[in-house]
């Protein structure tokens, strides 16, 4: 039985997505040999994962440490740091001809339902 293809504009995500330019930082990037870490910025982001752009290609499956600078919402100042882990669930080239690198979409792993929580909007 040929494996069904999705449709085209059909949303899966049980989350929703806030598209948000965010600098992080992620850890645990296989770079010859070596890990290294990358800085980029988020695209979108939801309770469940973030996406972003990588300069390296980072094999699904593989895990991922990462730090994301959220701006400070209420009472005090700067940014604030949240560090999670992830797993990488899809790399693909970029899809137009001027980027450079790989889109990725990384699920967060071993969040508690109170930090999902968090980051939902009413």
């Amino acid at each position: 039985m040929p494996l069904s293809r999705r449709k085209k504009g059909v949303e899966r995500r049980r989350e929703k997505r806030a598209v948000a330019r965010l600098s992080m930082r992620i850890e645990g990037v296989p770079v010859e040999g070596r890990l290294e870490p990358v800085v980029t910025e988020s695209r979108n982001i939801s309770a469940s994962g973030v996406y972003f752009q990588s300069p390296q290609f980072l094999a699904p499956l593989t895990r991922v440490g990462m730090t994301i600078v959220l701006p400070r919402v209420t009472g005090g100042r700067g940014d604030e740091l949240f560090r999670c882990d992830g797993i990488v669930v899809r790399c693909e080239p970029g899809a137009r001809r001027a980027d450079k690198g790989f889109e990725v979409a990384c699920a967060f792993s071993g969040l508690g339902e109170r930090l999902r929580g968090c980051s939902r909007s009413s």
